[in-house]
């Protein structure tokens, strides 16, 4: 994502929250994350932070020191942080923050866009429409967040990306940008967002994960030895790799 930034030559960078699983303490990942931040801030590229539920602001990474060029916001209440490009403001991004793990308070009611304010962004960890697949932490549903009057809704909590809303706002979670486990199968990555002049999202699913993980279903019937099986699933996996554009892949096979 940060050398998607640079080459693309974003004008910022959005994180909806759950940088990291505080549960799962890494002090090598938060380093390596700074670095990338550190990149982003030679090319003159903002970073705007929400967290989430797994990486709250009571978490112990809070001790960690950033770079100037980033940004997190509070859990006291919503923030309004301006983007600036040639001495003009282009955008707003309008943020909150989880203080603790478990928050079960609809946070997207607090947002609302100011009069003044130009291209203007809502980001927020939450779940839309309560999600049975994931905690419903923050809920809110489709409403809220198009009564709020923001352009963008940057979103992070559901693992798998999708586009909830296409305009008027623009709603979009990116979900994750690498697949953890068997469960999260197909491609991962993030949102690249452009603006034309009339104002009018126009968002591109970018991938970006280093290994992408399968389930796959293979019949045995009719296979006379392992031969023939083993030479079924060299066929099978040389399909998933040219899908999987030369990423590591990882499968589970059934076979029946």
């Amino acid at each position: 994502i940060i050398n998607l930034c640079i080459t693309r030559e974003v004008k910022f960078l959005l994180i909806a929250g759950d940088i990291h699983d505080a549960s799962d303490r890494s002090l090598r990942a938060l380093t390596r994350l700074r670095h990338g931040f550190e990149r982003l801030a030679e090319h003159h590229i903002p970073v705007f932070v929400c967290h989430g539920n797994h990486d709250p602001l009571s978490g112990w990474s809070q001790s960690f020191s950033w770079p100037e060029n980033v940004h997190i916001f509070d859990a006291k209440e919503v923030a309004a942080r301006p983007v600036l490009a040639d001495g003009r403001e282009i955008a707003r991004i309008y943020g909150l923050s989880y203080g603790i793990e478990k928050v079960t308070d609809n946070l997207a009611k607090r947002f609302r866009k100011e009069p003044d304010a130009p291209w203007s962004i809502g980001l927020l960890h939450t779940n839309v429409g309560n999600d049975l697949n994931h905690g419903n932490y923050a809920p809110c549903h489709m409403d809220h967040l198009v009564s709020a009057g923001m352009n963008y809704w940057a979103l992070g909590h559901v693992h798998s990306h999708r586009i909830l809303r296409d305009q008027d706002p623009l709603i979009i979670y990116p979900g994750n940008p690498q697949g953890r486990h068997m469960r999260e199968t197909g491609p991962r990555g993030c949102y690249l967002v452009e603006v034309d002049p009339q104002g009018y999202g126009h968002p591109e699913f970018v991938p970006v994960d280093v290994v992408r993980w399968f389930n796959e279903r293979l019949t045995i019937k009719g296979l006379g030895d392992f031969d023939e099986l083993l030479g079924r699933i060299d066929a099978r996996v040389h399909e998933m790799r040219e899908k999987s554009e030369g990423r590591g892949i990882i499968v589970r096979w059934q076979f029946e």
